[in-house]
């Protein structure tokens, strides 16, 4: 089987989205002029590329308007392969979580268009533009040598921000604005799409009693995130060095004044246990910054963080600054887990969340 012949048998695997087979004939054709038209990557000219220019577009483009097809079975291929890919029959599997910006031109001809910051403006000016916000999803899927993974994208949320109100508009107004900003968060989108992402993998016998490892950067550590965690799931994210962490209450016995505690006495902050010489550093081999490289960390947990709640155990790991080129080096993974388990992908998740400024389609470095 060649490329061609292997692309078109993953193809197969859409009939299911679409209600009609003509619909899905013509979504497979314009998936395929996609891929060989030139210049921009656009519906017209995929049209043309696939010898379509003298005929009636009218049904193309009402394929992408008006046709009633989830986004997200486009992705069951991948599912449904996944398995074999994975390093072993109880080897988790690791998704990797960050929001993306296309650029558009046409403002007011594109729903959704909205104005945000340029993410290629440098340090010292921050320049926008005008694009489409999206949530992307990728399975990193480990290399059987030591080396980068590949991310297979599994999720492309649409993810426009709420449209504000012109100024002196009505109070009705402002408060359904308040509402709908509420809704459109990147975080809420983002937990959506995790939850899915877990539903999809339920759904099939040989990933269902897997773990799912969530890797994400810092904006996506926090209470909207981390208390509405499927079941089976750990989160992988940054948090800030001065987080505010607490030991878990002890049970004394003794019948306490005032209203009951949830946390026990403050823990140290990840910035104290990176300068702390109590607690040892662990060393581990992680494929990073381009080879393998030793990575000194420490472990600390189970804690507690407000942010997460009181029925989410954390586990701290600090990683050494300098160890690894690019990242900050402050994680906090949920639910608490050993680090043994954790320390492959931990790292990886460092140099995803340091400076990711590429598709998630792309290689991302990965632990070996």
């Amino acid at each position: 089987m060649n490329l061609l012949e292997t692309l078109d048998d993953l193809l197969q695997g859409w009939r299911p989205a679409f209600a009609q087979m003509r619909t899905f004939t013509r979504a497979r054709r314009l998936t395929f002029g996609l891929l060989v038209c030139m210049r921009r990557h656009l519906t017209s000219q995929a049209i043309c590329a696939t010898g379509r220019q003298f005929v009636d577009w009218t049904s193309d483009y009402r394929l992408c308007s008006r046709c009633a097809w989830n986004a997200r079975q486009l992705f069951d291929p991948v599912f449904d392969r996944l398995a074999p890919l994975l390093s072993s029959p109880d080897a988790p599997v690791v998704v990797a979580v960050d929001d993306t910006l296309c650029r558009k031109s046409g403002k007011k001809k594109i729903p959704g268009v909205s104005l945000a910051r340029d993410p290629q403006s440098p340090g010292f000016r921050v320049n926008f533009c005008y694009g489409l916000r999206f949530v992307q999803l990728s399975v990193l899927i480990p290399p059987g040598a030591p080396g980068p993974a590949r991310a297979l994208p599994v999720r492309f949320e649409l993810a426009p921000p709420a449209e504000k109100p012109k100024k002196g508009a009505a109070a009705e107004a402002q408060a359904a604005y308040r509402q709908e900003k509420k809704k459109r968060a990147l975080t809420v989108v983002g937990r959506q799409a995790m939850a899915s992402v877990r539903q999809s993998m339920d759904q099939r016998e040989d990933l269902h009693y897997r773990q799912l490892i969530l890797c994400g950067d810092g904006s996506y550590t926090n209470g909207n995130v981390l208390k509405h965690l499927p079941e089976r799931t750990t989160y992988i994210g940054r948090i800030r060095k001065d987080a505010k962490l607490y030991w878990p209450l002890e049970q004394t016995g003794e019948k306490a004044k005032g209203r009951p505690r949830r946390y026990g006495a403050v823990a140290p902050t990840p910035e104290q246990i990176l300068h702390d010489a109590s607690v040892a550093w662990v060393k581990v081999w992680c494929f990073v910054a381009g080879e393998l490289r030793e990575v000194s960390v420490k472990v600390v947990g189970p804690v507690y963080w407000r942010k997460a709640g009181v029925e989410m155990p954390l586990q701290v790991v600090v990683i050494r600054p300098g160890g690894i080129p690019a990242a900050q080096g402050f994680q906090v993974a949920v639910p608490a887990a050993g680090v043994s388990d954790l320390h492959g992908w931990k790292t990886g998740s460092a140099s995803f969340g340091a400076g990711l400024r590429v598709p998630l389609g792309d290689r991302v470095q990965s632990p070996g």
